[in-house]
């Protein structure tokens, strides 16, 4: 879309609560505090509602497509209506989802497990809609009509057809795919904890087996538990015990050891030769 062309603000309506349906699916659930201080703001008189919330029209109801932190807001402040910007029923529920997708990923707060499933679904969406680029400044013949539309409607649409737009790149990407891969059960158990937030921990999970995905987490987050990480978890349900503080370096390094490729453990012997012949002398394991 040529950014020195005009373009009409799209219109925004009052529309009544009880008309609005939101999708089941959501991927988060609206935060309790930001509920309770978007409805204070929305039940002052002065300030009111400040930002509408997105919707496309479906008959003569209206489906959600972004806002539902502020409908919750508004119920909890007693209004009956809220102002929303209308898609026409054009617009399909999937492109609905991919633009809250958008707005999400680069509006809002996200805890990193949000934001990984958040991510997944908007590379799935947008790959299925063809809305994404594929290289270059060639872009599918799906992105200009969809921006044809747009223009022509006079509503301004969020970047969504190509990862550098969200400022990621492909490793972050992947990153994503399999922290969203744990398992549903385990996800629930993370939500509200400091593992959710917690990359490199949400990743050492995602490499557990699927079934004990969730007795980690819980071995984790129970306060009698010794365990505080997914590794020594890990160690405890295969019988063994947690190294004590002076034991750690040594439990690292067999960690680490059991990692290295042959090729890595060859170079460390090379290096390290002279203080290990030293040693297995000492040992009497060599003469």
């Amino acid at each position: 879309m040529d950014g020195s062309k005009l373009v009409t603000m799209p219109e925004v309506r009052l529309i009544p609560l009880d008309m609005i349906d939101v999708p089941a699916d959501r991927l988060r659930l609206p935060r309790p505090e930001m509920v309770s201080a978007i409805a204070a703001t929305m039940a002052d008189g002065h300030q009111g509602q400040i930002m509408p919330i997105i919707v496309a029209e479906r008959g003569n109801r209206f489906l959600l497509g972004k806002g539902s932190t502020r409908i919750a807001a508004a119920r909890k402040a007693g209004l009956d209506s809220i102002k929303a910007v209308v898609r026409a029923e054009a617009f399909t529920d999937e492109e609905l989802q991919a633009e809250n997708l958008t707005a999400t990923l680069l509006k809002s707060e996200l805890t990193h497990l949000e934001r990984a499933e958040y991510l997944t679904e908007w590379d799935r969406l947008t790959k299925e809609l063809g809305l994404r680029q594929w290289g270059g400044d060639k872009r599918s013949k799906r992105v200009a009509d969809v921006e044809a539309r747009d223009e022509e409607q006079g509503i301004i649409m969020l970047p969504c057809s190509d990862l550098e737009a969200l400022d990621i790149d492909k490793m972050a990407l992947s990153r994503a795919r399999k922290i969203a891969s744990i398992s549903s059960p385990a996800k629930l158990a993370v939500r509200g904890s400091h593992l959710e937030n917690h990359q490199a921990e949400l990743l050492a999970l995602a490499e557990v087996d699927f079934n004990s995905q969730s007795t980690v987490v819980e071995m984790i987050l129970d306060s009698d538990c010794a365990a505080t990480k997914v590794l020594e978890a890990l160690t405890l349900m295969d019988g063994m015990s947690l190294p004590q503080k002076e034991d750690k370096t040594f439990f690292k390094f067999t960690k680490g050891w059991a990692a290295l490729t042959k090729r890595d453990r060859i170079a460390f012997v090379r290096d390290h030769k002279n203080d290990l012949v030293a040693l297995l002398k000492s040992e009497g394991i060599i003469d």
